[in-house]
């Protein structure tokens, strides 16, 4: 039984993972099960994840990844995403009724090269639910991991920039031309680029990229975020580039101030494209 506030009233969590022991332990292709994350140390709720570490045999993993029937037996899957690296994979499964397991498949012999990792997801703790590893046993019983990677530099941000540059200069000659279908896709995409920038900010101001809740800052950003479209038609795509452009500058600026102003000449842009286009269907203007 794993150790939880005995007030707790989230009572899935502690049910799947009993459910998922009694399925893998009879399997010799497994041979370890831990937990890590808010579960292990009681800060978890209704809408919390359970995060599993699964070791199995260096010959036996493609049959739990990227298989997913091997947890059938837990529930039907609603949707699920899956991502793959050098030492480890991960298979993030949501259930019908919204119960959501983050199942890290490790080998055992990429578990041995565990100082090797660039970054330790159970770097605050890993409980064991049972192992018959002798590495994987080493590992429960370790209270320190490997420190957690830097943040990565900035050396992204240019071609970030770029493609920002790009997309915003195609959807003003798309409003121009009265394509206003992919002038609005190309739109959405630089809102979407200012909450990339404000992610890598906050990432960087706190330290780590892993973010239980919002934070002040961050949800400030977005209740003051200026670029939200307020209608869908020549001006109001256009207005909207504009207002990504203005944010979009500004958090540059404060990643790495030698950008400053790079979104002035499709700010010109924009006030020449405003001067073309009728305000009603984006016709050309003539």
């Amino acid at each position: 039984m794993i150790n939880r506030p005995a007030e707790s009233p989230y009572e899935w969590h502690q049910k799947t993972v009993d459910h998922l022991k009694s399925i893998l332990l009879p399997d010799k292709d497994v041979l370890a099960l831990g937990l890590f994350g808010s579960f292990i140390n009681g800060t978890y709720d209704e809408w919390s994840d359970v995060d599993l570490l699964l070791v199995v045999g260096d010959q036996t993993k493609e049959k739990f990844y990227p298989l997913l029937n091997w947890l059938d037996p837990i529930g039907t899957i609603y949707t699920y995403n899956q991502s793959s690296g050098v030492f480890s994979s991960t298979t993030r499964v949501c259930f019908e009724d919204f119960r959501r397991l983050d199942i890290l498949i490790v080998t055992e012999s990429m578990l041995a090269r565990l100082e090797e990792w660039e970054r330790v997801p159970f770097q605050n703790g890993l409980q064991p639910i049972f192992s018959r590893s002798p590495i994987t046993d080493s590992i429960f019983i370790r209270k320190a991991f490997p420190d957690p990677a830097p943040l990565p530099e900035l050396n992204q941000l240019e071609a970030i920039l770029n493609e920002f540059l790009f997309k915003g200069a195609l959807a003003v000659i798309k409003v121009v031309r009265g394509d206003l279908l992919i002038a609005f896709h190309l739109c959405l995409d630089l809102l979407r680029d200012c909450c990339l920038l404000q992610m890598i900010l906050r990432d960087r101001q706190e330290g780590r990229t892993y973010h239980k809740t919002g934070g002040a800052t961050a949800n400030t950003f977005i209740r003051e975020f200026r670029p939200i479209p307020t209608s869908t038609d020549s001006l109001g795509i256009l207005n909207t580039v504009e207002e990504s452009v203005h944010c979009f500058d500004g958090l540059v600026t404060e990643l790495a101030p030698g950008f400053r102003n790079v979104g002035k000449p499709l700010l010109e842009a924009i006030e020449r494209a405003k001067k073309c286009v009728s305000s009603s269907d984006g016709i050309v203007a003539v």
